[in-house]
């Protein structure tokens, strides 16, 4: 992780109004992206002005972020760019999160989920939506939201700082739609390693090896079907339909076949 002088705890790098150190503490997720994105520095395809921006922003914590002006962020700049340059040229930089396969040994399938009823207390209404974090290139998080997903970005943001919406998708019954997506694409599904402190989950298991390209391709399969007729009955919230194959991966057509609610 970075390491220099102002950083060793983690500190905020700016100063109170009386010239003193701020004493709050950024996450381990803010100092990560800071680091990741040091190589940057040295790419003659970025601009290095607005890498440093980032970087510094990421250094400093929540509440001096809010009332930073321009021209405290270009002091900031000023004061710290030879020493991110230097450190982003010499230093090895480490990986500050890891991710591995999903470790649930019992798995149900998708048609096995489809045919479960849905429970009263989920929500009618929502959306299913996906993000990705420069962190962890090639991976892609996938979640429901009763409401707006902005909420919930936001939430998963304190975790996955710098963290950008991709897609988000409407559905009848959206989190029983992230259930079955999670379950076609069980075979890519990861488990992250959260580096926040206020985090209760050492892990989150709900990221993909995935391209967003062929994840939103999987939710128009998903909408366009359910767009036909609805999968589920919205008052007994039994399924309609069961899939002619059990698989957890669906081939590029999803096939069904109609039945009556039991």
């Amino acid at each position: 992780m970075l390491k220099f002088k102002d950083l060793d705890d983690r500190q905020c790098i700016t100063h109170t109004v009386k010239h003193l150190p701020c004493g709050n503490q950024i996450s381990k997720g803010e100092l990560a992206l800071a680091t990741s994105k040091l190589p940057e520095l040295h790419n003659p395809d970025n601009e290095e002005a607005t890498t440093l921006d980032t970087i510094i922003k990421l250094l400093i914590c929540a509440n001096h972020r809010k009332s930073q002006t321009g021209g405290q962020l270009d002091a900031l700049m000023r004061k710290y760019r030879s020493e991110l340059l230097e450190f982003a040229k010499t230093r090895e930089l480490q990986s500050f999160t890891s991710y591995r396969p999903w470790r649930q040994s019992t798995r149900v399938s998708v048609k096995e989920k489809l045919g479960v009823v849905i429970k009263e207390n989920e929500s009618r209404t929502g959306s299913v939506y996906g993000y990705t974090w420069d962190v962890v290139p090639g991976l892609i998080k996938i979640g429901y939201a009763k409401d707006t997903t902005c909420g919930r970005i936001k939430q998963w943001c304190k975790c996955n700082p710098g963290a950008t919406q991709v897609f988000s998708v409407t559905f009848d019954f959206p989190h029983r739609m992230e259930e079955l997506i999670h379950r076609q694409l069980a075979d890519k599904r990861q488990e992250l390693k959260c580096n926040l402190e206020a985090c209760p989950s050492t892990y989150h298991n709900e990221w993909f090896s995935c391209s967003v390209e062929e994840t939103e391709q999987i939710l128009q399969q998903w909408k366009t079907i359910s767009e036909e007729e609805p999968l589920y009955d919205l008052e007994q919230r039994g399924t309609y339909w069961v899939l002619e194959e059990s698989t957890a991966r669906l081939s590029d057509e999803l096939r069904y076949d109609r039945k009556e609610p039991a």
